[in-house]
């Protein structure tokens, strides 16, 4: 709620001088005119009576008889309700997508999900390998055979029966211990002959708890040899054989797989697969193999200029290799475009765009999805945009089971979304005791989503037993360890003071510590403008930063420039600039003060003036009756002692009870 008194507390620290400017116009209006000169004739009868003479009275504004009329407008002021000003505004709220911290950093997981195996895309881990097809003998990946060119190492890179069998069981949904230990068999055969594929698989396999606990010195060690298996056959990766014969006496030929084996090279290094994490030799692989046209490396050196990871950050870089692995197929690429368009980052903010792009990305997903290539990260990304309508309609069903399913996968993404939809009860029946499960299990992996979803529950009360305290200890702590949409709530609780004391100086530390974005921005114009924070010019530029993301700053700036404030002057064609551009985003409360902006302008001190005539006049009313009473009895005595004079000169004695 905006109430007047805060719009106004800028002209009441302004001058005397434009506080009588204030009052002058409160004179000239009619009745208040006619009220003083009333006032004026019985002032002056008064005084004639007294001295005989004629007096003449200041104007109103001059009389200091009526000076605490000034400390009434003021008070009238802070007291009244303002029609216009005085509404519910919906203030700027984060969106979900600002909210889920998952939402816009998952363009790099710890797999980067480009990972599709051979023949029959089979996948493995990290959902996007390459496939037997775009390795089948062309012009270009032939090689001429050399038979004095024999391979210098034991190790080899081939999608072979048992190694495609392995991925299938890891990957069904329905296997069970036996079935992994099974894998587990046919991984260990390939690796002993030297299958690099294998030993890397061997490596992921065991850093799970498929097999039961989780074994990191094993998985390390089979890392490290599929590392040194890869720098042992890159020399040599211009020819090779990486796949079987898919029919009896078929002649197989060479192929050149040299950007392929960069990639995982580069990866290796990018995740400290094996070896140091390094990104800066991450790159290096990653550029080499992408200059030649490795779709998947292309979208993994993408995300190191996104990021500025082993080379300066560089959006305009990070766009064109997104577009690049988009172009080839790659459908985690067209996501990420889609995210660059969505928030206008090198590319102007474009949703139409982003949309489109979010198609492709749909479709892509939902095609590995059914050729059950799916793993929980991917269920959880396309119950998103389910959720968001990311490329689609929004669906909540489709979304919440997506969910579901990424929770059923112990993924902390999906146990969070699954988790608060059981508590929430909005769109499926609330189970809060599997709800709270839900929240916590995200919790413990480290989901920092959940946390701050309990904080807010404790503040709000709305699910469960409130505890603002409680709350707001978890809150801080979240925001504490970095989590930036937990320390926008905390400014915005220290800004406006409603479920804390009000505390500028706590509200401006969180806010510098949050996303800045156009919900903060907002929050910092907000903040400069209350008077121990004020200030301004800084105000006006964060309401500018925000206004084109953010309708309601332009809607402040407008107000601003219509009535003018402390060292801001009145700029009324500035001030409809402003308000056209909110309107024109879709605030329709500006759009009602534009149709009507001439009286608008004037309806502040219009508004006042009707609030003070009744206070004013019942004023000079009051001092009216009691002068009136006063004079009366003032001017009969008067009368009384002439008249006693008068009787006494001629001889006539006044009875002893008359009153002198």
């Amino acid at each position: 709620m905006l109430k007047a008194k805060k719009y106004m507390d800028i002209f009441l620290r302004r001058s005397k001088k434009q506080s009588t400017a204030f009052f002058s116009e409160l004179a000239n209006d009619d009745n208040i005119r006619q009220l003083y000169e009333k006032w004026c004739s019985l002032e002056s009868l008064k005084y004639k009576t007294y001295t005989q003479k004629e007096k003449e009275l200041p104007p109103l504004v001059d009389n200091k008889v009526f000076q605490p009329v000034r400390n009434m407008i003021i008070r009238t002021v802070l007291d009244m309700n303002y029609p216009v000003i005085d509404v519910e505004i919906e203030e700027p709220e984060p969106t979900e997508q600002f909210a889920n911290d998952d939402f816009y950093v998952d363009i790099l997981l710890k797999f980067d999900e480009s990972e599709q195996s051979e023949n029959d895309k089979v996948t493995f881990s990290d959902n996007e390998e390459l496939t037997a097809e775009e390795f089948t003998c062309s012009n270009e990946s032939a090689v001429t055979v050399d038979i004095d060119d024999e391979p210098q190492s034991k190790y080899y890179l081939k999608w072979s029966t048992a190694y495609k069998e392995a991925c299938k069981i890891i990957y069904n949904k329905q296997s069970k211990l036996e079935d992994f230990q099974k894998a587990e068999q046919l991984l260990l055969n390939e690796s002993r002959s030297g299958n690099v594929l294998a030993i890397q698989d061997l490596g992921k396999l065991y850093s799970t708890d498929k097999l039961g606990e989780k074994d990191e010195k094993k998985s390390f060690s089979f890392y490290e040899e599929a590392f040194q298996g890869f720098m042992e056959i890159e020399p040599d990766s211009d020819f090779m054989f990486p796949y079987e014969p898919k029919y009896k006496g078929q002649v197989m030929k060479p192929v050149d797989m040299r950007s392929y084996v960069w990639y995982r090279i580069g990866k290796m290094h990018c995740y400290g697969l094996g070896t140091e994490q390094d990104y800066e030799k991450a790159f290096e692989w990653f550029l080499k193999s992408a200059q030649e046209g490795n779709k998947f490396a292309q979208y993994s050196l993408a995300n190191l200029y996104y990021y500025g990871n082993g080379v300066e950050k560089d959006l305009s870089q990070a766009f064109l290799w997104y577009r690049k692995s988009s172009e080839q197929g790659q459908p985690y690429a067209p996501y990420a475009v889609a995210q660059m368009y969505d928030k206008g980052e090198y590319v102007s903010q474009s949703e139409e765009t982003a949309q489109r792009y979010y198609k492709v990305a749909l479709s892509g997903f939902l095609e590995l999805e059914s050729k059950d290539q799916a793993d929980d990260n991917l269920f959880y990304k396309i119950g998103v945009m389910y959720k968001n309508g990311l490329g689609t309609e929004a669906d909540i069903s489709k979304a919440i089971d997506y969910f579901k399913r990424s929770a059923e996968m112990n993924n902390k993404n999906g146990l969070y979304e699954y988790g608060k939809t059981l508590i929430q009860g909005k769109y499926i029946e609330a189970d809060l005791n599997k709800g709270l499960e839900c929240i916590e299990k995200a919790m413990k992996l480290k989901n920092s989503n959940a946390k701050r979803f309990f904080a807010l529950e404790y503040i709000s009360g709305e699910y469960f037993s409130q505890d603002i305290e409680k709350g707001l200890f978890m809150l801080t702590e979240c925001a504490d360890k970095g989590d930036s949409f937990a320390c926008f709530q905390l400014g915005q609780f220290y800004l406006k003071g409603e479920i804390v004391t009000q505390d500028l100086e706590r509200a401006e530390k969180y806010l510098l510590l949050a996303e800045d974005n156009e919900f903060t921005q907002y929050a910092f114009g907000k903040l400069y403008l209350q008077e121990e924070k004020y200030d301004i010019q800084r105000a006006v530029d964060y309401f500018k930063r925000s206004s084109d993301k953010n309708m309601w700053s332009s809607y402040q700036l407008g107000r601003l420039y219509l009535f003018g404030a402390d060292e801001l002057e009145k700029d009324k064609e500035k001030a409809v600039e402003w308000l056209t551009k909110s309107a024109h985003d879709g605030n329709e409360y500006v759009q009602n003060m534009l149709n009507n902006i001439d009286d608008f302008e004037n309806m502040l001190l219009r508004n006042t003036v009707m609030g003070l005539f009744v206070n004013l006049s019942r004023c000079i009313e009051d001092n009216y009756s009691q002068k009136q009473c006063s004079l009366k009895i003032q001017t009969d005595r008067k009368l009384r002692k002439m008249i006693q004079k008068r009787k006494s000169g001629i001889g006539i004695r006044e009875e002893q009870n008359m009153t002198n």
